[in-house]
């Protein structure tokens, strides 16, 4: 008989001490929940504008943020499973604490989950963007080494008609891409919205200013050839 009483007693304490243990656990993984919330907070806090350099910037962003708040949530997940283990013995104080601090970091991850689909299409938008200028680069270049470096050294009417028709095509050829160069500013200019990157905003002012300083110097050469073709044949 006082050998059943020492091993129910025995029992007992050694549940007490399981059950101290799992509370101990729990108690932790519910403060540590506390602060990466915290820290989850400040993340989403900053500025909606993002101040970067290049593409580069926001994928690492785009990685870092991922990272972070998938931790964050399978901390929550620990924490819940250890909070279902101790349930039974928590106080109700105890209790509504778990319950609002899960209510809080299940809206920051909304949030999170928000944030993130927005930096996923700023960074496609961005490589879309880079693309667009890549082809029309290679266009004004075409362009560019299709201009002839000397002029005539013969003005004949059949050189004349020979150059007009190349500076047709070269103004055909720019006139076509023009749609595509004006979309490129546009999206460009819609995604300086959301980020601040001087390097990005310098490149599509370069495009455009360049754009128009080829398109006015085939223009006005072709002006000038067809002028001078116009008073050879009167």
């Amino acid at each position: 008989m006082y050998d059943e009483l020492l091993m129910t007693t025995g029992s007992r304490r050694g549940g007490v001490s399981q059950n101290l243990a799992l509370k101990g656990q729990y108690e932790r993984a519910l403060q540590d929940l506390a602060d990466l919330l915290e820290t989850g907070r400040e993340k989403m806090a900053g500025d909606q504008k993002i101040i970067v350099s290049s593409k580069e910037d926001i994928q690492q962003l785009l990685d870092k943020h991922k990272e972070y708040f998938q931790g964050l949530e399978s901390h929550m997940i620990l924490t819940e499973t250890l909070f279902r283990k101790v349930i039974s013995f928590a106080v109700l104080r105890e209790t509504q604490f778990h319950t609002d601090l899960m209510a809080q970091a299940s809206a920051v991850l909304k949030g999170a989950h928000k944030r993130g689909v927005e930096l996923e299409y700023i960074l496609e938008t961005w490589s879309h963007l880079d693309e667009n200028q890549r082809e029309l680069s290679r266009q004004l270049e075409v362009v560019e080494t299709s201009i002839p470096t000397v002029g005539l050294v013969e003005e004949s009417e059949d050189r004349l008609i020979d150059r007009i028709t190349l500076y047709q095509h070269l103004k055909s050829s720019l006139n076509e891409y023009q749609p595509k160069l004006y979309q490129v500013l546009d999206d460009g200019k819609r995604l300086l919205i959301s980020v601040s990157c001087s390097d990005l905003e310098s490149q599509l002012n370069q495009l455009g200013e360049h754009w128009l300083n080829d398109t006015n110097k085939v223009s006005k050469e072709l002006h000038r050839l067809e002028t001078i073709l116009k008073h050879w044949t009167r």
